[in-house]
């Protein structure tokens, strides 16, 4: 921030580090003036909005760089305020035909143990203001690019931007400050069975609760359908967290009452700090959204951060990027063979980054670094387009019916401009060997999802499945029996294969009890008519286990290791 050094010589450091803290803590334009109303400093969003040039100042010149509409606002709020001897001073201004509020309020600092009176000015966007109910007015035209029309707040683009300042602000003065992420759970049900109205209702109840539960000093927006994104300027973890709690238990306690309907609503919060999990915009956002997905993943209606997590996480992200561009992240293949007659059968197309010295990072290094930084969609897009030319390659060689495996995060189905690219890899692929428009013939590449990846929503991931199950693919369920809902799935979605949870199988050879839990797979499997997989088979006792026990494949160290081509 910039302070006129005559301020700054007359200050005692007490009273400096209160006029600092307050300045640092305001995300928006903050100007100050001694009791003439004449100016004395400002914060740097001051100096972004009104393009002020770096250096000291004199004090009058501050004057010819704003517009003549906010000089004519201080002249009127010093006539008011000197008039009445009021501490309070607000009017509205038009900047660059757009709606401002300017907020006046009178301070007592010290100096030479003598009170010196600052007036802050506080500059507003029209629905930002003091009040925090007038977040939510409505928002005129023209600013409807900057405002989500249903609730009143900031849109993406206009968080975005907040976040961006607000971190640049931090960095500069050495700040915390802290992110909120949440959205409201099982969302999706109250639309389905209540309808879009009874919907909005909730969202706009649950955004008046959660804007009540902040600071004044807070940002809160609309971060896409119904998650809502906070700035918390000068705010850490701690703070954070009881803030955060607080907010959830707002949303907890409200009773939505729509159409005659009463219902009930919560959030699960995801927290991120800077600097302590993140020191750019990118890994905070990613840290915020790895968290909330941890909260929602823990039962949802609850806070979360990923303070642990993120050290390690970004260890590893610069090899991750640098990978991705250069080209390194490629499939190794693990053969899966059937454990009656021993032949190959399939094979799983496992990621992996070839690192400079040639050797090869096995996904277990970087993929949880990939999911909290939302680059999980990027390498199976990779994986699952390297493999489907492969396939088509092998056709002539390969085992007639052999099955190409391929993990498929939710990550992926959510962008569907990826999917498509896929299926355009696979027509072109499968125009020469079947009839690709034929949704009945059996095609050889398989897609592997795994329940935790849907957070037990299967109706979410029959929609965002249809384009790759209307193409014909086929669906395995991965770490079958891992403590998730599965079986549901097996009700709803058309799945072909149940690949057995690895822990499940090393165990099975010392524990009776596991492989009674085995046998029981192994029957809901006949019936369904699916095909049972176990992974980790790393000896020939387990193999022929396995075998007796009636699981259909095997998968393992035992079979063969991934190979890269």
């Amino acid at each position: 921030m910039y302070l006129h050094e005559t301020l700054d010589a007359a200050l005692s450091p007490s009273s400096m580090e209160t006029l600092r803290a307050l300045a640092n803590a305001m995300p928006q334009p903050i100007l100050f003036l001694d009791a003439g109303h004449r100016p004395l400093g400002f914060n740097h969003p001051f100096r972004q909005v009104f393009d002020i040039p770096e250096g000291a100042l004199d004090p009058d010149a501050v004057c010819d760089l704003v517009p003549d509409g906010f000089r004519q606002a201080c002249r009127a709020a010093a006539q008011a305020m000197d008039a009445h001897g009021a501490e309070r001073y607000h009017c509205e201004i038009q900047l660059a035909d757009a709606p401002y509020r300017l907020d006046f309020r009178l301070i007592q600092l010290t100096q030479a143990d003598r009170p010196l009176p600052i007036i802050v000015v506080s500059l507003l966007d029209g629905t930002f203001a003091l009040d925090p109910h007038a977040r939510r007015q409505a928002v005129s035209a023209g600013h409807a690019s900057r405002h989500d029309t249903l609730t009143g707040l900031f849109n993406r683009h206009a968080m975005q931007e907040i976040i961006e300042k607000t971190v640049g602000s931090a960095q500069r003065d050495h700040e915390a400050l802290s992110v909120l992420l949440f959205d409201l759970d099982r969302f999706k049900l109250i639309n389905d069975n209540y309808g879009n109205a009874i919907g909005d209702t909730v969202l706009v109840e649950t955004v008046n609760a959660s804007v009540g539960a902040l600071r004044k000093t807070d940002w809160i927006g609309r971060w896409g359908g119904e998650e809502f994104i906070c700035v918390l300027p000068g705010t850490d973890l701690q703070t954070a967290t009881h803030l955060a709690e607080h907010l959830r238990r707002a949303v907890e306690a409200l009773d939505i009452v729509a159409q005659g309907h009463e219902l009930k609503t919560t959030v699960s919060i995801g927290i991120a700090s800077f600097p302590d999990e993140a020191d750019s915009v990118d890994q905070l956002l990613a840290a915020a959204d790895s968290a909330l997905f941890e909260a929602k993943r823990g039962g949802r209606n609850r806070v979360a951060t990923s303070q642990r997590q993120i050290p390690q996480i970004f260890s590893i992200a610069g090899e991750l990027e640098s990978a991705l561009k250069q080209g390194r992240v490629i499939p190794a293949y693990q053969p899966i063979v059937d454990l009656n007659t021993g032949q190959l059968v399939a094979d799983e197309a496992l990621a992996r980054i070839r690192q400079t010295d040639g050797t090869l990072l096995a996904a277990g290094h970087f993929i949880e670094a990939a999911n909290h930084l939302q680059l999980t969609h990027k390498i199976d897009h990779i994986i699952a387009t390297h493999s489907i030319r492969r396939c088509m390659a092998m056709q002539s060689r390969s085992p007639r019916g052999m099955s190409h495996f391929v993990n498929t995060s939710a990550d992926l189905l959510r962008h569907p401009e990826l999917v498509e690219d896929i299926l355009r890899v696979a027509r072109e692929a499968c125009a020469g060997c079947f009839a690709s428009s034929d949704p009945n013939c059996t095609k050889p590449l398989v897609i592997e999802i795994t329940e935790r990846e849907f957070l037990g929503n299967v109706q979410d991931a029959r929609e965002i499945l249809a384009p790759l199950i209307d193409f014909g693919l086929r669906i395995a369920i991965d770490d079958f029996g891992s403590g998730y809902s599965s079986f549901e799935y097996l009700v709803d979605l058309p799945v072909s294969f149940l690949k057995i949870e690895g822990s499940l199988v090393r165990r099975a050879r010392k524990d009776k009890r596991t492989r009674a839990i085995l046998r029981g797979i192994r029957d809901i499997a006949k019936e369904l008519d699916l095909i049972t997989i176990a992974e980790f088979i790393e000896d020939e006792a387990t193999a022929s286990m396995l075998r007796d026990i009636g699981v259909d494949w095997g998968q393992g160290y035992h079979f063969g290791r991934p190979e890269a081509e």
